[in-house]
Formats: C-alpha cells, sequence, structure tokens
C-alpha cells in the first residue's frame, strides 16, 4: 500500500522555527534572569558576613519595623492618664505624648514641650508659662484658664480646641494653626512681647490694629 506523504509547508515551515526561536529567547531572558539574582543573593551574603565580622547583627529585610523599634524606642507616653496636681516645670518632654490625658492644676512652666501631643485632651488650671511647645498639637482640646504667658506656640496646632479664659501675655503664636473663631477671640486679650523670640503676641496673631 502506498502511504502519502505531505510536501513540507512552507508557511507551517516558518511558524515552527520562528516559535523555537521565540522559546530560544525567553531561555535566555530566564538564564539572564537567574544568573543576576544569584548575584544579589551572593552580594547580600557577603555584607552580612561582613557585618557580622564586626559584632553588628545583620539587617533582616522583613524584620525592618522590629529593627526601628529597637533602634528608635517609642516617645515616652501619658496618654489616656489622669494627672492631678504633678510638677514638670523645666523638665525636657520633647516629643512626649498627652494624647487623651485628663490635666488640672498641672505645671509645664519652662519646660521643653516642642512636638508633644496633647490632641483630645482636658486641661484645667495648667501653668504652660515660659515654655516652649513650638510645633505641639493641641487640637480638639478643651483648655481652660490655662497660663500661657511668655510660651514659645510657634507652630502649634489649635484647631477644633476651646480656649476658655486663657492668659497669653507675650505669648508668640507665629505659624500655629488656628480657626477664625479662636484668633478673633484670642486678639481680644493679646498683648506683650515673647522674652525667647522677641515677637509681639498681637503680631503673630495677625491682630488688626
Amino acid at each position: 500500500m502506498h502511504t502519502f506523504k505531505p510536501e513540507p509547508n512552507f508557511l507551517y515551515t516558518g511558524f515552527v522555527t520562528t516559535l523555537g526561536a521565540d522559546r530560544g529567547r525567553k531561555d535566555l531572558m530566564l538564564i539572564s534572569m537567574l544568573s543576576a539574582l544569584s548575584s544579589i543573593a551572593a552580594i547580600v551574603v557577603s555584607i552580612c558576613a561582613a557585618v557580622q565580622l564586626y559584632g553588628v547583627p545583620a539587617f533582616n529585610l522583613f524584620q525592618a519595623p522590629l529593627a526601628q523599634a529597637v533602634l528608635y524606642p517609642p516617645a515616652r507616653s501619658f496618654s489616656e492618664s489622669d494627672l492631678n496636681g504633678q510638677s514638670f516645670a523645666g523638665e525636657v518632654l520633647h516629643g512626649v505624648e498627652f494624647a487623651g490625658v485628663t490635666v488640672r492644676s498641672v505645671d509645664f512652666s519652662a519646660a521643653d514641650l516642642r512636638g508633644t501631643t496633647f490632641s483630645m485632651s482636658w486641661l484645667t488650671d495648667v501653668n504652660f508659662s515660659g515654655a516652649d511647645l513650638s510645633d505641639a498639637m493641641l487640637d480638639q482640646a478643651t483648655i481652660t484658664r490655662a497660663n500661657f504667658d511668655d510660651a514659645n506656640l510657634t507652630g502649634v496646632l489649635f484647631l477644633r480646641s476651646k480656649l476658655e479664659e486663657v492668659s497669653i501675655h507675650g505669648a508668640d503664636f507665629s505659624e500655629a494653626i488656628l480657626d477664625g473663631v479662636q484668633v478673633k477671640e484670642l486678639c481680644k486679650i493679646a498683648d506683650g512681647t515673647n522674652s525667647q523670640t522677641g515677637i509681639m503676641t498681637r503680631d503673630s496673631l495677625y491682630c488688626p490694629n
């Protein structure tokens, strides 16, 4: 019996040839990628070995948050505490958390309170006179009978806070963030010049003449 053998088809042969070439290129790309990854792995291993040689623990990419927590411990915090009758006068409390605290009759006079957080706190009869509160957060707080005389309040966030019966003689509010109602009320009692910055209280609040 005669068996039929089709003649090679030019188009079919060309397709197979092209497909083979594509696979070859992909294989070369894969080999190149694996080679690059192998080189990177070797470099990482070498760095880790060198770091450990000098007694420093190797850096683990998967433990970055933990490493940061170890190197930079969290700031001191009094959040959600009741602080009554305590004195922090003259203390360095840079960046300390006081968020959500209830503070009564506490003395912060001449304290370093830069970058502290008093957000959503209740502050009554608190003495901030001469304190440096620059860049602190006193937003959404209820502040009653607080003494801010000669305090540095540069860049302080006061938005949505209630300021009642406060004293601000010589306080510097430069670049502080307040709403229009707060500024209007504060301008009624603003006077004096800050001894630390030389800025007049009324000028720092942009009070009208």
